[in-house]
């Protein structure tokens, strides 16, 4: 069976491009065909503008001569044209042949137009796929709800992790670790450590925003117990900073997708703080895999000071948690959806 596989890939800078690059990898190794449609950027096997108009007709002519007989998107309402309403992306659902969607953001809060309007959207998109998958449980509940789905439109497969070391605590390492903008939280994690000064704290990221950068620089500069770095990090270096932590911290404000930087610490080990917005806690209440704060910086130093202070038992829900979630499993899962859905 061959499969057209639409997202970005590396060498593109970005937690969708490294998902898709793991995930075709392992598909490829369990013997399903796939095709690799990405952005002018990406290493794939098409190039394409997904914000055009015409992506519909591209992909067509893709799938007329690759003889493909299944399209796989990855959805993020950024990477297709948010401000033209993502009306190409949803036009070229309407293929000949079955269309899947994986939602990497799902709407819970339309309290703001913004939300409301990537809502609307959302609901063209799930209205237009034959299959949509999310990564928890709960994002599933939830769009069946809201949406009164028939029963097997949608799909929760795990977001997927590469197996490293299991991490052994060392001291009371705390990392921040992604791309940093003012949803991210991090001057609640700074204030947090007031209370956690005999600990060490790394905040490490891209900036996409400098005017919120200075402002943390300025919030850090009393704290002796922080290092902050704002550039990109390699592979190399980000592998360093993960086995140097003991606990991961996302004490982020606005989230509604679920963290690559989260699974990122659920693979090398490592136990997490995080808090309760959006999906970004619900895996790890379901498999007790770290604590879940209320945004403040009280709250999320008693969450880091719980995790620590039970190491083994978040750990052994990590270690569940990578049962289900290891790229084995999770391309098993998608085989499988496969081929139902081409039968």
């Amino acid at each position: 069976m061959k499969v057209g596989f639409v997202s970005r890939f590396s060498p593109e800078k970005c937690g969708i491009a490294i998902y898709s690059d793991n995930l075709t990898r392992q598909l490829k190794k369990s013997g399903v065909d796939i095709i690799r449609i990405g952005t002018d950027v990406s290493d794939s096997d098409y190039k394409v503008d997904f914000r055009s108009l015409n992506l519909d007709k591209k992909l067509k002519e893709i799938v007329k001569k690759e003889s493909l007989k299944l399209m796989h998107f990855q959805y993020i309402a950024s990477y297709f044209g948010k401000y033209s309403l993502n009306l190409g992306f949803i036009r070229a659902l309407n293929t000949e042949i079955p269309s899947i969607v994986t939602l990497h953001e799902v709407q819970y809060d339309v309290s703001r137009l913004r939300t409301k309007i990537l809502a609307g959207i959302e609901k063209h998109i799930i209205r237009h796929s034959d299959k949509v998958i999310v990564h928890t449980p709960n994002q599933k509940v939830f769009l069946d709800k809201k949406y009164r789905l028939a029963p097997g439109k949608t799909a929760n497969i795990f977001m997927g992790l590469s197996l490293n070391k299991m991490h052994k605590k060392r001291n009371s390492n705390i990392l921040f670790f992604g791309i940093l903008n003012k949803r991210k939280g991090i001057e609640h994690l700074i204030k947090a450590a007031d209370f956690l000064s005999h600990y060490k704290m790394k905040i490490y990221g891209n900036s996409i925003d400098s005017n919120y950068t200075d402002f943390l620089r300025r919030e850090t500069i009393r704290q002796k117990n922080i290092e902050l770095n704002f550039n990109w990090i390699t592979e190399r270096k980000k592998k360093s900073l993960f086995e140097w932590a003991d606990v991961v911290v996302l004490p982020y404000t606005w989230a509604s997708y679920q963290s690559a930087v989260l699974h990122d610490a659920f693979s090398y080990g490592l136990p997490v703080v995080v808090t309760r917005i959006g999906a970004i806690w619900e895996i790890v209440d379901a498999f007790k895999c770290g604590e879940i704060v209320e945004t403040n910086e009280k709250s999320i130093a008693k969450g880091i000071e719980n995790v620590l202070n039970n190491y083994q038992f978040y750990k052994n829900g990590v270690r569940e948690y990578q049962k289900r979630a290891n790229w084995t499993e999770v391309a098993k899962e998608h085989k499988k959806l496969y081929y139902d859905m081409v039968k």
